[in-house]
């Protein structure tokens, strides 16, 4: 019985040696995958550790490298002068405190090299999940994955979005404007006439996303005077006109159309927004709370640092883009080819010729081929009833909006603003527009603004958008530049490089905004390549540590700030320096403008929701009741 116990116990003596053993073994196949800055040894800051050794050189009893406080002074180490950050009624004696210059710094804390110490690893990959994940909302923004040149355009876009958010900004927020202008509008209408004229206002904002520019360069008015026609023809003339009836349908289908064609989920990407907003607040809290451990609130600087994001992201996605833009174009294109042809059949004198609609090329040479030539008196002919090449004086350019290209989008602007001066006309001769004639007046004065300077309400926006990038800017820099040292340091410069860099652009864009010069369009490019990329450049030094150096801590790129380092702790700078005041004035204003920013688009939003509200299911009357060949919607 007791060798049997005995051999029992020496089989669980074995099993757990070998137990032992495997995790021993697993621990080191761990370890060996793991950074060997993490397990070589513990993080130890060397301003810290440079700290404690002159600790008693200062206190007079002893000396660092067989130097002392007096050959020190004598060599330049020291600073003299008094700090910036220290108040000068403060309670604490001056010659305790320690800063050291510029080549004592590197002299006795970095024995004669300024080599740049990287940030602690778990301090790293803090900032990196508290701040790069929820900075993935950049992928919110609107691509267009259907676009023909979609690696360029894509490209492009970017670079317009980040590289000059003030730039992208101006260009989103005044197209939300338009929006809801809109909408507004949509309900002064009268109620008989109100799915109306949601119709024509709906297809004016999508009609502001695409490029028209070559239409106002070369003075063609043909373009404006059709579409002039197309959306107030079916309100403003009689009712019972069959040119009435016939734009009516067209308006009311390509309506329904480009609703069907947008892109949904604006509620999601609201919400998503919101990750972006509680990292924001995480960072506030942990900043604060560990004030006496750390000197640089780096995860809260780099939040506020982008406080602007969330901004772009939300007015980008409120003035939502089409499933496919190139699909968009091509049926708006279409749409007025189809209206032009009803505008000349109805000048025609009784008994007027058959409607020739848009109908598909039977083959590629014929689509080369293919054309509508319209006559000075504006009467259309085909040379072939299969004309499926729309017109060049019919064709729009490239999808253009939510900030994807360098110009001033103003073409709702202006047919809100003929339309509604057309309204005021009918109503005081009180009767219809029968004719074409006050549509291609209308037409010309659409022309004639587009030529002309974009409307004041786009230089204000323009200044909003720079007010909210550069706020942003601000509140960072405020951190930064109130963090010992204080004064404009590394941090501070490289955030106050990007703010100018981004704002080259900004600036460019009042040049002809509404046609801006094609070079003008590739320096921006090439301006908003260089932002973008310093911009990833200061984030990476952020999340490295990689400017935790004398030249950096001292302020030495700026001089007149002081040109020295201070040695002390977070919770000194927090009792002596009263540096709390500061970060939480900046941190209030980086925290409130997303915030009142994303709940006001939202809520502005949701009341213009009607003009593209739609059911997928529900059967369009003008498909069934026109004798219009639709052959076009294919």
């Amino acid at each position: 019985m007791a060798s049997a116990g005995w051999q029992k116990s020496g089989i669980r003596a074995m099993s757990h040696a070998r137990s032992r053993k495997n995790i021993v073994h697993g621990s080191t196949v761990l370890l060996f995958f793991l950074p060997r800055s993490i397990v070589a040894k513990e993080f130890v800051d060397k301003f810290d550790l440079c700290n404690t050794n002159l600790q008693p050189v200062f206190n007079g009893t002893g000396t660092f490298m067989g130097i002392d406080k007096a050959a020190m002074q004598e060599q330049g180490y020291l600073y003299t002068d008094w700090p910036r950050e220290l108040p000068r009624d403060t309670s604490y004696p001056r010659e305790k405190y320690v800063t050291l210059t510029y080549s004592g710094c590197v002299a006795l804390c970095n024995r004669g090299n300024d080599k740049a110490q990287l940030a602690e690893p778990t301090f790293a990959l803090n900032m990196v999940t508290t701040w790069i994940f929820p900075l993935a909302i950049v992928l919110s923004l609107p691509y267009d994955s259907l676009h023909s040149d979609r690696f360029i355009g894509t490209a492009t876009a970017l670079l317009n979005w980040l590289g000059s958010p003030q730039t992208a900004l101006t260009a989103t927020i005044f197209n939300f404007q338009q929006i809801r202008k809109a909408h507004q509008w949509a309900n002064h209408s009268l109620r008989v006439d109100k799915p109306l004229w949601e119709d024509v206002y709906y297809v004016i904002s999508c009609l502001n996303q695409f490029d028209v520019t070559s239409h106002v360069s070369s003075k063609n008015g043909d373009l404006f005077q059709v579409l002039v026609y197309g959306l107030f023809r079916p309100i403003l003339s009689s009712p019972d006109d069959e040119a009435t009836i016939y734009t009516k349908d067209l308006l009311t289908v390509i309506a329904h159309q480009l609703r069907m064609h947008r892109r949904r989920a604006v509620i999601p990407i609201m919400l998503n927004l919101c990750t972006f907003l509680v990292a924001l607040v995480f960072s506030i809290v942990l900043s604060f709370a560990q004030v006496g451990e750390h000197t640089k609130v780096d995860m809260l600087v780099l939040g506020l640092l982008f406080t602007w994001l969330p901004m772009l992201v939300i007015f980008t996605n409120v003035d939502r883009n089409p499933v496919s833009a190139d699909r968009t174009g091509e049926l708006l294109s279409r749409w007025l080819f189809n209206i032009n042809i009803v505008k000349s059949w109805h000048k025609n004198p009784l008994p007027r010729p058959r409607l020739d609609w848009w109908l598909p090329p039977s083959n590629d040479s014929q689509r080369r081929t293919q054309t509508i030539s319209v006559s000075a008196d504006g009467t259309s002919s085909s040379n072939s009833n299969t004309n499926g090449h729309v017109h060049n004086a019919f064709q729009l350019g490239s999808f253009i909006g939510q900030g994807r290209k360098l110009q001033a989008c103003c073409l709702s602007y202006v047919l809100m603003a003929v339309g509604g001066r057309l309204q005021q006309e009918c109503k005081r001769s009180q009767g219809e527009f029968n004719t074409s004639s006050p549509y291609d007046g209308g037409g010309q004065e659409v022309l004639d603004y587009l030529l002309a300077h974009p409307p004041s309400s786009w230089y204000g926006i323009a200044m909003i958008g720079l007010l909210v990038v550069w706020t942003s800017i601000t509140m960072a820099l405020l951190l930064a530049y109130n963090t010992p040292t204080i004064g404009l340091g590394c941090w501070s410069g490289s955030f106050l490089l990007f703010g100018a860099l981004s704002s080259v652009t900004w600036m460019l864009q009042f040049i002809r905004p509404q046609r801006p010069p094609e070079m003008v369009r590739k320096i921006c490019t090439f301006i908003n390549l260089i932002s973008l990329g310093w911009l990833i450049t200061v984030v990476f030094l952020m999340v490295t540590g990689a400017t935790n150096t004398c030249w950096c801590n001292s302020l030495h790129l700026f001089p007149r700030f002081g040109d020295y380092v201070n040695l002390e702790s977070a919770r000194f700078y927090r009792r002596y320096c009263d540096v709390v005041k500061s970060w939480a004035g900046a941190t209030s204003v980086g925290l409130a403008m997303p915030t009142i920013g994303i709940l006001i688009t939202g809520l502005l939003w949701r009341e213009c929701q009607h003009l593209w509200r739609v059911r997928e299911s529900e059967t369009n009357r003008a498909l069934r009741n026109s004798d219009i060949n639709w052959v076009w919607l294919t």
